[in-house]
């Protein structure tokens, strides 16, 4: 007799693109292997057009502000017709929205965010090991508070022959070499320390930045100031960072503040070597030196010697990516990730 396959609700009410909303998307895709899963996400939000692409089942509620009384309602009664064994809040708005119900009910944090909007849930799961310590210090259970990481999944080698069709599309020279940033136009991503990196780095070097916000302006001034403008590439968000990052040479994580660093893993996955700066994520992932390298917040000199030393040293670069991908496959791939996820709806159900 086939086992009877386990029913989950995924519940988001992110309304942009993000790395939550990324992995959010990767999550459910995998599962739908494993369990029967319904989406529930914010009306019109990336994550919606994303689900109605590939066909996977969902509900789209509005998860509005203080006054939106029909999230709730409605979410209640997609519990009540699905009939799931588990439920799962992502980050602060849906869970906050999240009905009283019998089902066992799980948020998940990328975040040290406030745990008064958790108040419905029986368990917490924390994508690093210091977010299940904040959940235990901050008065959450110990015995219902988890570590379940991440993961990103190895794209197939053949992605690289984009490779000069990108650098055609962005204008840039197919002999440069590359340096790729993922992130929003942020201060705390930290991309202007890049750009100001430039500017010691040879002038065959370019910044190629996937990702949206509102410093777009700021950062092409300070491109202009520094004098590296015709070497600043920023696109914009795209959905398939894989064909973009066929383009680059080196994965760059300059961030001031970064939680967990999905793209870590993203660079590990594309088989990049990563210099990233010391915060939390980079550094509970990187083993210096060996899987990638490090340098303080805001600390352009040692940025720039850590880029030239893998630019001037491929042999290095080369072993850096090995290390790093075997560290991947063995802690952090997508096989590993859903396992512990279906282990622990298994656990919180039975």
């Amino acid at each position: 007799m086939a086992d009877i396959r386990m029913k989950i609700m995924q519940v988001l009410g992110a309304k942009s693109s993000g790395g939550a909303e990324l992995f959010y998307f990767r999550l459910v895709q995998a599962l739908q292997e494993k369990a029967d899963v319904l989406c529930v996400v914010r009306e019109g939000s990336w994550v919606e057009n994303r689900l109605k692409m590939l066909s996977i089942p969902y509900k789209s509620v509005p998860f509005g502000g203080f006054f939106d009384f029909k999230t709730e309602k409605l979410l209640s009664e997609y519990i009540e017709e699905f009939k799931p064994d588990v439920i799962q809040g992502w980050m602060n708005r849906a869970c906050s929205k999240l009905p009283e119900t019998s089902v066992p009910t799980v948020g998940r944090m990328g975040g040290f965010y406030d745990l008064k909007n958790y108040k419905r849930c029986d368990y917490l799961i924390g994508n690093t090991k210091e977010l299940q310590h904040y959940f235990v210090e901050n008065g959450f259970p110990e015995e219902k508070s988890f570590y379940i990481p991440n993961f990103a999944p190895v794209p197939d080698e053949k992605y690289k022959a984009n490779r000069a069709d990108v650098r055609l599309t962005y204008g840039i020279p197919e002999d440069a070499k590359v340096l790729f940033i993922a992130g929003r136009l942020h201060h705390v991503k930290g991309i202007d320390t890049v750009i100001k990196a430039l500017r010691s780095l040879p002038e065959d070097v370019h910044l190629l930045v996937a990702g949206s916000g509102k410093l777009k302006n700021e950062y092409q001034e300070l491109a202009k100031h520094e004098g590296v403008e015709k070497r600043l590439h920023l696109i914009g968000w795209v959905d398939n960072l894989t064909v973009v990052a066929s383009a680059a040479d080196i994965w760059l994580v300059p961030s001031r503040q970064e939680t967990l660093g999905n793209v870590v893993l993203d660079a590990w996955a594309h088989k990049l070597p990563v210099v990233a700066s010391r915060t939390q994520g980079p550094l509970s992932l990187i083993d210096e030196d060996i899987t990638g390298k490090l340098f303080d917040i805001e600390d352009v000199d040692t940025m720039v010697r850590h880029i030239e030393s893998l630019l001037n040293a491929p042999k290095q670069a080369e072993t850096m990516v090995a290390k790093a991908l075997e560290t991947l496959n063995l802690n952090f791939s997508e096989e590993i990730v859903v396992e512990k996820y279906m282990d622990f709806y298994k656990k919180v159900t039975s």
